[in-house]
């Protein structure tokens, strides 16, 4: 009796142990596939501290990312690593029935099209209706907005907390600043002090290469440049979204293609009653100017909200800053140097506009 307890627990160890070196392998064959189609850049670093966070919530106040402007959630992450769209089905039977994958077809913005079988669809001229943000008569600038450039006092300071946020049709981060969002806010500045007259500091500073101190970093740009001009009349925290289908964030504006735009708050902070207006009469004039070219928020209005956020987003440091997201990943350079436009109109008519 005594023998065959023995073996049977030699029996129930070397089960647990075959049991533990399967895992193992599965968890590395499952890290591999991810490595090699999705977690790459910024996004990984997203997913991974996700992970961390879910498994170790300990981690999560420690790192600041819990309330990152970038959302990502990870059961859909992994499945569409594997190539399964839990919102098409067929993208889970073409795995199997070779047939189906040619019924996937992508639709120019690196994702499959929802239903591939071409259903019936009503031919274009059969519908009147209006197109939702086109403003083909609109003109961007205002040249009676401008004033004489002041190049010894600067009034907006232009940074980027995520300084590698590329467009399509490269990567989705970048350190060239001729691909990434240092172009966009390039234009933005040649557009507000050409245009416009108002002097402009844009800093380039790579802040991101380590994700999760991004916001403390681009905190500390911030803070020298308060420290050596005072407040500025603006500060612009420049982002590029990612995550959602191009459709939703594409409009089209005086014939051009533009990446929707939209605001990230923090609220929780002393002068947030005092830097809210400042957002408001952004946006009221962007939909009076601009309909259309704004991205709604699942609230309904055209602010991501957030409680905290990453070191408050910096919003606590002036009255003035504020976070300004555009399009995502699958949006083209072009697409967001066009919203660049828009956003300087913006800003003259808020700072030199008649009040």
């Amino acid at each position: 009796m005594i023998e065959f307890k023995t073996n049977a627990n030699k029996m129930l160890k070397l089960k647990l142990l075959g049991l533990f070196l399967l895992t193992i392998i599965l968890s590395l064959m499952l890290l591999n596939s991810l490595s090699d189609k999705m977690i790459k850049g910024t996004k990984g670093n997203i997913l991974y501290t996700s992970i961390l966070n879910y498994s170790i919530p300990i981690l999560t106040q420690g790192n600041n990312i819990g309330e990152s402007e970038h959302r990502l959630n990870i059961k859909e992450e992994v499945l569409n690593a594997l190539g399964i769209n839990i919102s098409n089905p067929l993208s889970i039977i073409a795995k199997e029935i070779p047939f189906f994958k040619e019924a996937l077809k992508d639709n120019g913005g690196g994702k499959p099209e929802l239903n591939g079988l071409n259903p019936f669809k009503l031919n274009e001229t059969n519908i009147v209706k209006d197109e939702e943000g086109s403003n083909g008569s609109i003109e961007v600038s205002d040249a009676s907005l401008k004033k004489t450039l002041n190049p010894n006092k600067p009034e907006v300071l232009i940074y980027h907390s995520h300084t590698t946020e590329s467009f399509a049709p490269g990567d989705a981060n970048s350190k060239d600043n001729s691909k990434n969002i240092v172009a966009v806010g390039d234009v933005l500045t040649s557009e507000l002090q050409d245009k416009y007259g108002i002097s402009v500091i844009h800093d380039n500073t790579l802040h991101n290469d380590m994700y999760t101190l991004s916001y403390k970093r681009s905190r500390e740009t911030v803070q020298k440049y308060l420290n050596k001009y005072g407040n500025f009349k603006l500060i612009i925290d420049l982002h590029r979204d990612s995550g959602v289908n191009k459709d939703s964030v594409t409009a089209t504006v005086n014939g051009e293609k533009v990446a929707r735009f939209m605001f990230v708050i923090s609220k929780d902070r002393s002068n947030y009653s005092k830097n809210k207006p400042l957002v408001d009469r952004m946006i009221a004039t962007a939909n009076k100017l601009y309909p259309g070219a704004m991205r709604q928020t699942k609230w309904g209005d055209y602010i991501w909200w957030y409680n905290h956020g990453s070191y408050h987003f910096n919003q606590d440091l002036s009255d003035n800053v504020v976070l300004i997201e555009m399009g995502t990943e699958m949006n083209t350079l072009d697409e967001a140097q066009n919203t660049a436009k828009i956003i300087g109109r913006l800003i003259a008519e808020e700072l030199n506009g008649k009040k």
